[in-house]
């Protein structure tokens, strides 16, 4: 992938991930914006005109460019304490001067002597009135301090040129309201919320510590991921299992077998960080799939506190099993189990028998190719619950355990219980060619992670891959073709 656009990518797949908390937060700041424009009184508008002159006139043409200025001072005029300190008097207001005139807005343009005038207020007639006593107070005040009634003379001894102030636009009621806009709010409320939906979603991605990628499982784990099941393996369909979720135990296989992060021995040890990781199913799938690819596979139900592995490969009932091996001098060839593979011709069925290690239900295991083949499947199943599994699992009974089961079987494979829960398989992590550790994708976090890694290196375990469950479509292989044979079973 290009460089350049991996941010990019990463930052669609946070919101991807978050797009649940950007689309509340948008629609929570629209729902409040809603509800304020309903609750908020509604705001008029007034407005006039105000022409402002010297010696009769508009302006005078000695005054040149200053326009602008004169009218600022005007405004400013207008806009003191004075006028409205008079307006409230006149009309018996109860407020302030400096309340009043922040209702009250005064505007000019460029090269123009007019003065247009905004008072808003939520009474209509309140707000005409106001308005009107603005322009009746400020004319007064102008004509009495710097008019025709005024007195003074400028440094030369000549008369003061008068200043007019004229109401030309009398004080009149805008149409509609001010405010609320519903619209508009509702809007601005909206690319506000969706603008704090998004760095909220980025913030909470940046504080989750959840395994979300491949990249985060091999960052965090120090080893690489192998395989990304999608959802559903723990789950038995009706109607067969999904092709992805086939494909995808090929290419865990193939990846075991080929390539250099894969198996360098027969023997291997699987495992979890916590319970209900999917390792006991992960390891069964995996058996399962070398062994319809045509190899003679044992798997072994390590975990003594909660064995899964035999229940759910269906195999046959055996009166001994691990704990009796390795106590009591069985031999491993008396204690193992045969698991049925499943056999299918062209349409999915054979008339003699169809199975799927689950059962004779008519569903096709996950990673079974339901071709027939050479390839045989076994389990050694835990047997009798010992009083104390760790003092079972000594480094001399499994190593023995394990030379044993290399002269069964071209593959072994340990389902082993959690390693942060117990330590019961510690010996067997030392003497297995490789330890893959299962997690769950958007479930298992950093710290659990790395404590993984750091209880694996001090066991000295130096070949360990990294099987994810429940992976999004993301991490998963690209779909080449549909493969609707290995799961459509009628």
């Amino acid at each position: 992938m290009n460089e350049a656009a991996r941010p990019l990518r990463q930052y669609l797949l946070v919101l991807r991930r978050q797009a649940w908390l950007v689309a509340l937060v948008a629609c929570a700041a629209v729902g409040i914006a809603a509800l304020v424009s309903y609750l908020q009184d509604p705001v008029y508008r007034a407005s006039m005109k105000i022409v402002v002159g010297q010696g009769g006139g508009i302006f005078q043409p000695q005054f040149g460019n200053s326009v602008e200025p004169f009218t600022q001072t005007m405004t400013n005029l207008l806009e003191s304490d004075i006028v409205a300190g008079t307006v409230i008097d006149n009309l018996g207001l109860s407020t302030t001067p400096e309340a009043l005139l922040r209702r009250l807005h005064v505007t000019s343009r460029t090269e123009s002597s007019v003065l247009e005038l905004t008072y808003n207020s939520s009474s209509k007639d309140e707000a005409v009135v106001v308005l009107s006593e603005f322009g009746s107070v400020f004319g007064t005040l102008v004509d009495q301090r710097l008019g025709s009634r005024a007195e003074g003379r400028t440094p030369g001894g000549e008369p003061l040129t008068p200043i007019t102030a004229s109401v030309f636009d009398p004080a009149h009621l805008e149409p509609g309201v001010v405010s609320p806009n519903p619209e508009r709010t509702m809007v601005i409320a909206g690319v506000l919320g969706l603008a704090l939906g998004i760095a909220l979603a980025f913030l909470r991605d940046a504080l989750d510590d959840r395994i979300r990628s491949r990249r985060d499982a091999e960052a965090w784990f120090g080893a690489p991921v192998i395989g990304a099941l999608p959802k559903g393996l723990h789950v038995r369909p009706a109607h067969g299992y999904k092709p992805e979720l086939v494909e995808a135990l090929h290419l865990l296989r193939a990846n075991l077998q080929f390539s250099q992060a894969g198996l360098t021995g027969p023997v291997l040890a699987v495992t979890s960080a916590l319970p209900d990781d999917d390792h006991s199913i992960v390891a069964a799938s995996v058996g399962r799939s070398l062994a319809s690819a045509g190899y003679d596979v044992v798997c072994v139900e390590a975990d003594l506190r909660q064995p899964k592995l035999a229940r759910l490969l269906r195999a046959d009932a055996k009166p001994v099993g691990l704990i009796d091996v390795l106590e009591d001098d069985v031999e491993v060839g008396e204690a193992l189990a045969e698991v049925p593979l499943a056999f299918t011709s062209g349409n999915g069925r054979d008339p003699s028998r169809v199975t799927d290690g689950l059962g004779a239900d008519g569903r096709q295991w996950p990673g079974s190719d339901g071709q027939r083949g050479k390839g045989r499947l076994r389990v050694l199943t835990a047997g009798r619950t010992p009083p104390n599994p760790a003092d079972v699992f000594t480094r001399d009974r499994v190593a023995r355990l394990v030379e044993q089961l290399r002269a069964h079987a071209e593959y072994v494979l340990f389902d082993t219980p959690p390693l942060l829960t117990v330590g019961d398989a510690f010996p067997v992590f030392s003497v297995s060619d490789g330890v893959v550790v299962v997690a769950r994708e958007g479930r298992t976090r950093r710290g659990t992670a790395e404590s993984v890694r750091s209880a694996l290196e001090g066991l000295g375990v130096e070949r360990v891959s990294i099987v994810l469950t429940d992976a999004t479509a993301n991490d998963r292989a690209y779909r080449y073709r549909e493969e609707t044979s290995f799961a459509q079973m009628a």
